[in-house]
């Protein structure tokens, strides 16, 4: 069955890609692209025309037999175990001391390190979830994509002091709250940079 999160991701400019196959959406004219078929066949199709062209050339409409395509796709580096937070689902806004005015898809990248300094307060987090170990932990991957809804003032938001946001972020004043909406857990390994980034591979 195909997921919703999946569509959603198309029509924010992710491109899935079997084979020869590629699945896009034209943004211009709101179409469906599939592309690819048999080598030469581009054609532009509603949702439901195109999941019939990619039975007719025995592709799965399962997705997640799909690979999704990493070039130009924007990402963030997030140290864990912040990444899996926000992989989980559980962690709704990372907090940034900087304002960003981008908005869509989003990849989220973990770091390369588990800071030490963070040790004891990630205990207590790890006793709400404790699957979410340093032995479990990815580093050095891309292993979420989200939808980057908005880039707020942290004093505008209403955060209780003992939630979970509010063990997982910096809400003080003078920054910014990214609010990020999970679309689907991935897994690419990638070495992450500063700032958003645009992966080239």
């Amino acid at each position: 069955m195909l997921h919703n999160t999946h569509i959603r991701a198309l029509d924010l400019g992710a491109k899935f890609t079997y084979g020869r196959l590629a699945i896009q959406k034209d943004m211009k004219l709101g179409m469906y692209v599939l592309s690819g078929a048999s080598g030469v066949l581009t054609t532009q199709v509603s949702f439901s025309d195109m999941m019939t062209h990619i039975l007719l050339y025995d592709a799965p409409v399962n997705l997640g037999w799909w690979n999704l395509s990493l070039k130009g796709l924007k990402a963030i580096t997030v140290h864990q175990p912040w990444a899996s937070y926000i992989e989980s689902g559980a962690k709704r806004y990372e907090t940034r001391s900087w304002r960003t005015g981008y908005r869509g898809l989003i990849a989220i990248h973990a770091g390369k390190t588990w800071n030490s300094n963070y040790d004891e307060f990630n205990k207590g987090i790890q006793r709400m979830f404790p699957s979410r170990t340093y032995q479990t932990l990815k580093f050095e991957q891309l292993i979420a994509l989200c939808e980057l809804k908005s880039c707020v003032p942290t004093e505008s938001l209403n955060i209780q002091k003992k939630s979970f946001e509010a063990y997982t972020g910096d809400f003080s004043a003078g920054r910014y709250a990214w609010e990020l909406d999970l679309l689907m857990p991935i897994s690419f390994d990638v070495k992450g940079k500063q700032g958003i980034w645009m992966v080239a591979e």
